[in-house]
């Protein structure tokens, strides 16, 4: 995953921690699913851990402002960007990953 151009010191950062976890994340995913051989298990067995992997950030992000377990407001507090996120900068995403994807191929003909 390509990405996107950074400017802040804060952003520059942020660019090279997405780049260390999104290759740990796919290379973690690789292993987790080698021994499957249909690819509709696999994507079943991706998208499961990216559910889960929203439902464990949001816990984190609530501890991490200070949130108690049991704080269910807190928690669905933290929730709320994320699944506004989901919504608005994912899509943003996936058409700048599919714009590479693109430039890519038409560069390399």
């Amino acid at each position: 995953m390509e990405a996107t151009t950074a400017t802040t010191e804060f952003e520059i950062s942020l660019a090279q921690i997405r780049e260390e976890y999104c290759q740990q994340i796919d290379g973690l995913m690789d292993q987790l699913t080698a021994h499957i051989i249909l690819p509709e298990q696999k994507a079943n067995i991706i998208a499961d851990a990216a559910l889960f992997t929203v439902f464990s950030m949001t816990v984190k992000i609530a501890e991490t402002m200070g949130a108690r377990p049991d704080d269910r407001k807190a928690i669905m507090d933290a929730y709320w960007p994320l699944e506004k996120a989901l919504k608005a900068d994912l899509p943003r995403m996936i058409n700048e990953f599919v714009d590479a994807a693109k430039e890519a191929r038409a560069s390399m003909q």
